[in-house]
């Protein structure tokens, strides 16, 4: 700590000789498309003075009074330069073109001096138009290098052969977490990030820097808009499923915008394996307001309030299974009781921002997240074995009863302190900071299922009971620095500290990158870093108050940028991840539990090949594929992880109409080789008992998931800034049966084996809406 507060008093040492200067601040834009253009490099020529635009094209500098060059660079444009003369604060707007394209080769005049190369980059425009049921912003994650989402109806993804939980997300600078009782995704419905407040996303798949957080896999950080117009502004939309309603605007130095949800996607769970009375509803309400007490110095202030409601009274369910190849057998059955899921989330986040000078900007932020999580279950099922699966409902034979009941029940509280400094001295872009975290953790688990019968495998009730109170209180600190060599280096180096109060762990994280830029159109990066994810609700739950230490990744990366055509690019990477102290995990749906008892390592490697790009002119399109092999030791041999999905094809395509460019079409493709389960089997205890339990000694893959949603829409213009905008999406075009797990039933009076039944996840289902933006 006494290193930070050094680092922080050295730095604001330097405000002192930023005197008698001028203030120049821009926008940097696409001229082709009018966005934002981040990262752009800004000169000052025969100066030692430049600048790096933010993620909102921003730029800002501090210069004594006089006539000055400037050069604006940026893989990919031209470069720009123009000469000004500076005599009062002064506000100006660049437009980069679009490099030239001459023989299908990049042709880019001028070179970069900083890329954030490690990141990806997704608009709020492709988030919108990506077909899914819930326009949901995590699932937008799933065309993204080395991602991972065979559930459509969750929002949970991995990457890299990582679990659910090794992801760090990102609002507005504030860390959020998902729900931890969920089952299937149906319980899920939508994450709290609103898309029509989103500006960007920014993903990392790997060797992300040390001002990130402490995960092992991956890092998204969504963007909030806070550059708002004068006028009003705003955006009303609803389908079969969903409804919303943002607006926003500036007045004087404020800048606000609020936005409501409610999402109520009965419709689209009639059609699932289990029938019965759905009641499934979500709303949040959210709010952002910055003030700016001078175009340097502001106070941000974020507000969400979400709500989420499962409520399931099921009557039957029906899944078929396999004998031969036309030999289908059937198992159905029927249900007396309930269901109910819920989880609150409320999150306010206050942040000060004062750009001291050209060179140094601090921040801090406080900020409270509480989350409550409960699940209710009281259900009796009677369950029926058919040998003809072609009319299930003859000769039907009971099996057995099962009983199933839970009172579960979370609450999270969350207190955050963060302060952070960054400061460019030449070369050099150095940034340090500071974070607090309080965190206090109550976990009630209460359930039971047995089951009774001719052809039960779980007549031993099992109980799961516990009440624990957690205190996993932090405290970390980094500092990096972002070194620009000459034109055609760019180096990163950081170091990050944590300590974990719980487990008693001070773990030192060193991060590092370099980038070297060959030439305009190639980009070759590697990146190294250690990466700890210290033990959450999940790992601790069923460690019955031992102690466990925190999970490592070490990653290697090696990447390709190629820039071949003015707006397409080809993206490359092969990684190496070293994983220790790992924690094996089983995974039902989107379940998971952590299995302490069984601490190992492993390792994962593969390659990312991804095309992005402008297929067609404005509209962005997503072309890749992944490759991965994971492995965890278990008994002296290495062994398949549960997520090592060894192919993965991702495509996201958009089109216009020639003859009516106003018409687009959009279709997203996930193709996978499928992840693993566990089997279930029924074993004898000494009793005579029976009970049906995990075999972890086997692992088998689940059928390829295949996936494609298609979606249409159109705009209208109804006045200066005002259109309409319609859509139609057909999602799972092909009505593919994609598998969410298993229902493991013993079936035959003469057999010891369970028998396993598809659980399908959702059949193909039409949605329309309607946009208007005002």
């Amino acid at each position: 700590m006494r290193i930070i507060i050094f680092f922080q008093l050295l730095l604001i040492s330097q405000i002192f000789s930023q005197t008698n200067r001028i203030e120049l601040t821009g926008k940097v834009l696409n001229n082709s498309t009018n966005e934002t253009v981040n990262n752009c490099n800004v000169v000052v020529e025969n100066t030692s003075e430049g600048s790096i635009t933010d993620v909102s094209g921003i730029f800002n500098l501090l210069l004594p009074e006089g006539n000055y060059k400037i050069r604006f660079s940026h893989v990919g444009f031209e470069t720009h330069e123009i000469d000004i003369l500076l005599e009062h604060k002064t506000n100006i707007e660049i437009k980069l073109t679009p490099a030239l394209i001459l023989n299908d080769e990049v042709n880019i005049i001028g070179k970069v001096k900083y890329s954030s190369v490690e990141a990806q980059i997704l608009t709020t425009d492709e988030i919108k138009k990506m077909p899914s049921f819930n326009k949901d912003v995590l699932q937008s994650i799933s065309i993204m290098p080395g991602v991972t989402a065979n559930n459509e109806l969750s929002n949970s993804y991995n990457v890299r052969g990582g679990s659910f939980n090794e992801n760090l997300i990102y609002l507005n600078g504030y860390e959020i977490y998902r729900p931890y009782f969920l089952k299937n995704g149906m319980q899920e419905n939508q994450s709290i990030a609103n898309p029509d407040l989103v500006k960007n996303l920014s993903f990392h798949n790997g060797g992300f820097d040390a001002s990130c957080g402490d995960k092992m896999s991956s890092a998204l950080e969504i963007n909030y808009s806070d550059d708002f117009d004068d006028k009003v502004k705003g955006i009303a939309r609803a389908n079969l499923l969903y409804a919303g309603l943002a607006v926003q605007n500036k007045y004087k130095n404020i800048n606000w915008a609020i936005a409501a949800r409610y999402t109520y996607p009965t419709l689209l769970l009639k059609s699932q394996q289990v029938e019965g009375s759905y009641r499934p509803s979500y709303w949040d309400v959210q709010a952002l307001v910055n003030y700016s007490f001078s175009p340097t110095e502001r106070l941000e202030l974020l507000l969400i309030s979400a709500s989420n409601k499962f409520d399931l009274t099921p009557q039957n369910w029906r899944g078929d299974f396999l004998l031969g190849q036309w030999d289908v057998r059937s198992v159905s059955g029927n249900y007396k009781g309930n269901k109910n899921y819920s989880f609150n989330t409320n999150l306010v986040g206050l942040k000060y921002v004062n750009i001291l000078s050209d060179d140094i900007a601090l921040s801090v932020s406080a900020s409270s997240y509480f989350m409550k999580e409960k699940e209710k279950n009281n259900l009796v099922a009677d369950y029926f074995y058919s040998p003809d699966g072609y009319n299930p409902e003859s000769d039907k034979e009971y099996l057995k009863t099962t009983y199933e009941t839970a009172d579960n029940f979370l609450d999270l509280k969350m207190y955050e302190l963060k302060t952070e400094l960054k400061y460019s001295l030449n070369a050099h872009n150095f940034s340090g900071g500071a974070q607090f975290k309080i965190t206090d953790l109550k976990g009630i688990i209460n359930e039971s299922y047995y089951e009774s019968g001719t052809q039960a495998s779980q007549v031993i009730p099992m109980i799961n009971k516990s009440d624990e109170n957690y205190n996993l209180n932090s405290a970390s600190a980094y500092l990096q620095d972002k070194i620009l060599l000459g034109e055609i280096f760019q180096i990163v180096t950081g170091i990050r500290f944590l300590h974990y109060y719980y487990s008693k762990e001070t773990l030192v994280s060193p991060r590092a990158g370099i980038v070297w830029f060959p030439s305009p159109a190639h980009t070759i990066k590697f990146m190294f870093g250690y990466y700890y994810q210290p033990p959450f609700f999940q790992e601790l739950k069923n460690t019955n108050g031992s102690i466990i230490k925190s999970q490592r990744a070490i990653h290697y990366i090696l990447g390709w940028d190629y820039q071949f055509k003015e707006t397409v690019k080809l993206l490359a990477e092969v990684y190496y991840k070293k994983l220790d102290n790992l924690i094996p995990f089983n995974l039902d749906e989107v379940k998971m539990e952590y299995i302490t008892n069984k601490i190992t390592n492993g390792y994962a490697y593969g390659v990312d090949i991804q095309v992005q790009g402008e297929f067609v002119k404005g509209a962005q399109s997503w072309v890749g594929y992944s490759y991965l092999n994971t492995r965890e030791k278990v008994n002296g041999t290495y062994k398949r992880r549960l997520l090592d999905q060894t192919h993965t094809l991702q495509l996201f395509l958009q089109d216009r109409f020639p003859k009516h460019p106003n018409w687009q079409a959009h279709v997203r493709l996930l193709v996978g080789s499928g992840y693993l389960f566990y089997p279930r089997i029924i074993t004898t205890d000494a009793n005579g008992q029976k009970q049906l339990t995990y075999s972890f000694d086997y692992r088998y893959e689940y059928s390829p998931y295949f996936r494609t949603d298609m979606g249409l829409t159109t705009e209208l213009k109804i006045g200066d800034n005002q259109s309409i905008t319609i859509t139609a999406d057909v999602l799972n075009v092909f009505d593919k049966q994609n598998n969410a797990g298993y229902t493991w039933v013993k079936a035959f009076k003469d057999s010891e084996k369970a028998v396993p039944i598809m659980q399908v996840i959702s059949g193909r289902f039409f949605n329309v809406g309607l946009e208007m933006n005002f």
